[in-house]
């Protein structure tokens, strides 16, 4: 949350890695591209620093806060963001968890039952939201409710915190100790390795996940030296039309390989 008194200014953002527009988005957004690229060390401060007991941080000459009060859970943000990325498929959020937004005052209003099995999921409006969309694929685990009267400043409270960090430590193992806590995140590990699997054989992935990308190195002269194709499948186009290579069947795979190795190139540094 920006905090910019002399102007009255007090509402929440979201820290994000992309500068696209994107419609359907509430919340502002302050992307970390130039020319003052932000630090992630930075985010993480002002993310966390609740008001009243840390001090805001300085990002691009405004104070920032802990913005939880506005959003205690950003996962329709998230939800929001992919799908206007993503216009073109049909269910592009396949799996979305929420971990430790805790519960909430609107959670005795409204129940979710899990579909296909004995799991069941209380919701707030975040929740209810997401479960209406995604059905079983929006999943919540909401952390310790014996924590709820933990204090922010109770760390200091203590001295040096130790006795704070050893409660809060204990009751997270007890919590996650518990055979329906089990069950559901065995599950989810499950699912989630399931959708990795099946996304890692596609060409999107690369793109994707790596950062990697394709400039023409199969010949000095060619006229698209310069140009970046986006995944694998467009370079190899790029190699048929232009530079009449046969396709990747099998008596040419080994070479069509060879030609995507030596033009890959990664955009992540």
């Amino acid at each position: 949350m920006p905090d910019k008194l002399e102007q009255g200014l007090q509402r929440p953002v979201l820290f994000c890695s992309f500068d696209e527009q994107v419609e359907g988005m509430s919340l502002t957004r302050v992307t970390s591209g130039s020319p003052k690229p932000i630090q992630i060390n930075d985010i993480c401060r002002a993310t966390s620093a609740a008001p009243g007991f840390f001090k805001g941080v300085n990002i691009r000459d405004v104070k920032y806060r802990d913005g939880a009060i506005w959003r205690n859970n950003p996962a329709l943000e998230i939800y929001r963001g992919i799908n206007e990325f993503s216009k073109d498929i049909k269910r592009p959020v396949k799996l979305l968890i929420s971990l430790g937004s805790g519960p909430t005052k609107e959670r005795k209003f409204y129940t979710h039952t899990h579909p296909s099995s004995k799991y069941h999921k209380k919701g707030s409006s975040v929740d209810r939201v997401l479960s209406q969309k995604l059905d079983d694929g929006y999943w919540s685990i909401e952390g310790p409710s014996d924590l709820s009267d933990l204090e922010i400043n109770e760390w200091r409270v203590d001295g040096s915190g130790y006795k704070t960090f050893e409660r809060i430590q204990k009751s997270t193992e007890m919590y996650y100790q518990q055979q329906a806590v089990k069950e559901k995140i065995e599950l989810l590990a499950e699912k989630l390795v399931r959708l990795r699997q099946s996304r890692a054989r596609t060409k999107r992935w690369e793109r994707f996940a790596l950062g990697i990308q394709y400039e023409c190195r199969a010949s000095a002269y060619c006229s698209s030296n310069s140009v970046k194709f986006d995944d694998r499948n467009s370079f190899m186009d790029h190699l048929m039309w232009e530079h009449n290579e046969p396709p990747q069947d099998e008596a040419n795979w080994n070479r069509i390989q060879k030609l995507c190795a030596d033009s890959r190139i990664t955009t992540v540094k």
